[in-house]
């Protein structure tokens, strides 16, 4: 008779057996984790990973070797992206998550950004730019055009997951048109053409936040008719549609369900040139290069191949007359091709990678024509917008 509390033999050799095994687990993953070819960059996520830690005595005493480390083993663990998919089916599945890393997940695999209210922050910057797009408008009067997206969000509003929170973005939207009711910028509000049109035409892409071709070219239409201007004929050129794209949507939210978005685009021979910003007006221009970047075409993140990405300055040579400068974030990159039948010269300028006033740059280049064209959550958030007003420094 065995004594009381203690466990039958093969039940503590069961619970031996398991520990072996868990520990071998954990000791197969780190050797394979430690033998595999380490990746600089995660392509899906769409950033850099972790570099090895260097050993100091300070990163040592600070705790920012420790912090480092758990960085660098997180990012090239083996099978990485495998358990980040383990961990979103886990989280959706079991139990029941409708939001994955700021990602809302919504019918018919739409996904959206997650934005459940508009701070006092968001507000407050809302206002100051709005009131720095009035002062630009008065000082470049009769020029200047705003276009502020509507996200996804506000046009799929049914796609939404149930009981998503929604802000009132339709209350910006008569704000600015309030604001600049008495100034000379002219406005273009998409909402109530993307509203008509998002029964005929996808207008964003589910797995990412920008808008499709085919969402881009409406935008271009309501910019024309707002500037008498003829659109560019889609019927002239050659569309060329690009499946697997997987937007950053995606990258951060995993959703087993999701299916990959396809890029369009359409061919155009006209060419653009990346400048390196030196200083104020002053540019070190880069090789001409196509408007596509058919590299970037092959990877997962292939809206990027519009303009090359992001950048500073460019300049894209059109087939049109006049010129006309962008004043923009990444929605703009999709929608400048279509510009080339209108303008013979078309700058951009992002002032992620900009940070001097526009004043000698307009006046040297001779722009015509100024498009302040954002997406409306980044217009919200940016604190950069300030720099439409910023005094020369030469």
């Amino acid at each position: 008779m065995r004594e009381e509390g203690k466990r039958p033999i093969w039940q503590r050799f069961s619970a031996f057996c398991m520990i072996v095994m868990f520990f071998a687990i954990i000791a197969g993953i780190a050797v394979v984790s430690i033998i595999t070819p380490k990746r600089t960059i995660s392509e899906l996520e769409k950033r850099r990973l972790a570099d090895p830690p260097v050993l100091t005595w300070q990163s040592l005493t600070s705790g920012g070797f420790a912090s480092s480390l758990q960085n660098y083993v997180q990012d090239h663990i083996a099978w990485r992206d495998a358990w980040i998919d383990l961990y979103s089916r886990v989280e959706t599945l079991l139990f029941g998550k409708q939001d994955i890393n700021g990602i809302l997940l919504g019918r018919d695999g739409w996904m959206f950004t997650e934005h459940f209210e508009l701070s006092d922050e968001n507000i407050e910057q809302f206002e100051r730019n709005l009131d720095e797009v009035e002062r630009f408008a008065e000082r470049y009067s009769g020029q200047v055009t705003l276009m502020l997206v509507p996200p996804a969000e506000l046009i799929y509003t049914d796609m939404l997951p149930n009981s998503a929170p929604q802000r009132d973005l339709n209350a910006l939207y008569e704000e600015v048109n309030r604001k600049l009711a008495n100034t000379s910028c002219r406005i273009v509000d998409l909402r109530e053409i993307f509203n008509q049109a998002r029964e005929n035409f996808l207008l964003y892409y589910k797995t990412d936040h920008h808008w499709t071709a085919d969402g881009a070219y409406l935008a271009y239409q309501a910019f024309c008719d707002q500037n008498d201007l003829e659109p560019f004929s889609l019927q002239d050129h050659a569309r060329t549609d690009i499946a697997g794209f997987q937007g950053t949507h995606y990258a951060l939210s995993r959703w087993y369900q999701a299916e990959a978005d396809t890029l369009s685009y359409y061919d155009v021979d006209s060419t653009m040139t990346v400048m390196n910003v030196l200083n104020e007006n002053e540019y070190e221009p880069g090789p001409r290069q196509p408007l596509v970047n058919m590299e970037i075409l092959d990877t997962l993140d292939k809206y990027g191949a519009f303009l090359d990405g992001n950048h500073g300055y460019v300049e894209v040579t059109g087939n049109g007359e006049g010129s006309i400068l962008l004043v923009k974030d990444s929605y703009a990159n999709s929608f400048v091709p279509y510009l080339t039948d209108n303008y013979a010269q078309i700058g951009c300028i992002d002032f992620r990678d900009f940070s001097f006033g526009l004043d000698t740059t307009i006046d040297s280049k001779g722009y015509d024509q100024i498009l302040l064209l954002y997406g409306m959550d980044g217009f919200i958030e940016d604190t950069r917008v300030v720099y439409l007003n910023r005094p020369s420094v030469l």
